[in-house]
């Protein structure tokens, strides 16, 4: 009966579970999928980062490397972000920031040779980097910057960004690429100025498929214009934005001069392998020949010149059409992305596929809520600032009272009974530099009061209308980024 007891106690306490090999199996793998999904492959919906590129943004933030701050050597960044923010080894930390300086709309401004469609970076001990106008403007925005979520790092002996402040919906101005465990997300990029017009037309109604496929237009890291002139194509352009899964036909940007029988080609669709389609164009028979022109200094511009042989002008005309249709490609794009939301200092993330319109109309919900929370944020620091002009009017008011009660046995209780203060108030007074405030200008902090009401009157009419202020900011943002 003894050993009984015992053995049961035994086992309760070791809480032995019985597990087969095929239920571990199962759950340790959508452990491993889940991590991947949210923590590697796929993009946040709010600011379109994957955690190491937002680390990496972060990291250049915290080290105050602003647009206006010097560029400095790539590997310093590497390796601060590496001790800081991901300790993952050094290539995915590098790969992550030559992807955000290579972007169209990129938050990273690289100097030297960051790569093009021919060329790989240089190392990172001989190239140079700083945030951009761009990230300064949308991502680290001062106003907003000081109620960016923050999270403990890897160690937690430090913090990171849970998702960065976006002004703009950078998923949709620079695109996505992921491959997750049975997912994949391929999100084209699309020009500033549509984008803008959408966000604000999603102020103030539901962003549909139609108003994407009106507005949005392709803008890829290195040219190619969506092919939209034929009703197939146009239909297959607005079914991808009806259902976030779509094959759209990219063509190259090209000029052509008949006089010397030349396709100068200056835009490229994606996942053109441009050596191999140059070989096979100069077996076509019908080209003298191919000039290649490579800037890899943070331009990513590639120009190639392709010279047709003589013949007649019909001939000539059928040659430049079978060129320009081998350098066309069909791009397969889908919309997954995470959705992180940080509620009462916890972060959640789920994943969630859909549309360009959800994106928009998601990302407009949180944009909403980022302005109120930074509107509140500002109007009690103005609150505060005006306390303290306040109480400084009243100490040069009151000078040569405050002087009388400093030599008092109990200074704080002596001038709380002088002025009619309470004990609270007079400990600030007594915290002011008492002997400068003769040398103060009253007129000023009066006229620095008066503007500080002003101030705090404006903001708190848009804390009531939000998102016309966000409408406005928009057009002001559109215009110092042109």
């Amino acid at each position: 009966m003894g050993q009984a007891k015992q053995r049961g106690s035994f086992e309760a306490y070791m809480r032995i579970d019985v597990e087969t090999i095929s239920e571990y199996a199962h759950s340790a793998m959508l452990r491993y999928a889940t991590t991947v999904i949210e923590d590697r492959a796929l993009p946040d919906l709010y600011d379109g980062l994957k955690p190491v590129q937002r680390r990496n943004l972060y990291g250049m933030y915290a080290m105050g490397l602003n647009s206006k701050h010097e560029p400095v050597k790539a590997a310093r960044v590497v390796g601060n972000v590496m001790g800081l923010y991901h300790p993952h080894g050094d290539s995915s930390i590098f790969s992550g920031l030559v992807t955000l300086a290579n972007q169209p709309t990129n938050p990273v401004r690289g100097v030297g040779n960051w790569g093009s469609m021919t060329a790989d970076p240089g190392a990172m001990r001989y190239i140079n980097c700083h945030l951009s106008k761009y990230a300064d403007l949308t991502m680290f925005n001062p106003a907003y910057t000081p109620v960016m979520d923050l999270i403990p790092n890897y160690d937690e002996k430090d913090e990171e960004a849970a998702v960065l402040p976006c002004l703009l919906p950078n998923l949709l101005l620079n695109g996505a690429f992921g491959v997750a465990v049975a997912t994949t997300c391929n999100i084209p990029s699309f020009k500033l100025d549509g984008v803008i017009k959408l966000v604000q037309l999603g102020l103030h109604s539901t962003i549909t498929a139609l108003d994407c496929a009106k507005n949005l237009a392709l803008n890829l890291t290195y040219g190619g214009y969506a092919y939209l002139e034929e009703k197939e194509y146009k239909t297959e352009w607005l079914n991808f934005f009806k259902t976030g899964i779509g094959s759209i036909c990219i063509c190259p940007e090209h000029r052509y001069d008949a006089k010397t029988r030349t396709i100068q080609v200056f835009g490229f669709p994606p996942g053109l392998n441009l050596t191999n389609v140059m070989g096979t164009i100069l077996d076509l028979g019908t080209v003298d020949r191919v000039y290649e022109s490579t800037d890899v200094n943070s331009t990513d511009k590639c120009t190639v010149d392709i010279v047709l042989s003589s013949a007649a002008k019909d001939v000539l005309e059928a040659n430049k059409t079978e060129v320009l249709e081998l350098l066309e490609r069909t791009s397969h794009f889908k919309t997954n992305v995470t959705v992180r939301d940080f509620v009462d200092g916890v972060l959640t993330t789920k994943f969630k596929a859909t549309t360009v319109p959800d994106i928009l109309n998601e990302w407009v919900i949180r944009r909403v809520a980022l302005e109120v929370k930074a509107l509140q944020y500002a109007i009690q620091q103005i609150k505060d600032k005006i306390e303290r002009v306040e109480l400084l009017i009243y100490a040069v008011d009151n000078r040569k009272v405050i002087l009388s009660c400093l030599d008092a046995a109990d200074v704080d209780l002596a001038l709380s009974k002088a002025l009619g203060v309470s004990l609270e108030v007079a400990k600030q007074i007594l915290d002011l530099q008492i002997r400068r405030l003769s040398t103060m200008d009253k007129t000023k902090l009066v006229a620095q009061l008066k503007g500080l009401n002003s101030e705090l009157k404006q903001h708190q009419i848009w804390l009531k209308k939000p998102k016309d202020k966000i409408f406005a900011d928009l057009g002001s943002i559109q215009d110092q980024l042109v």
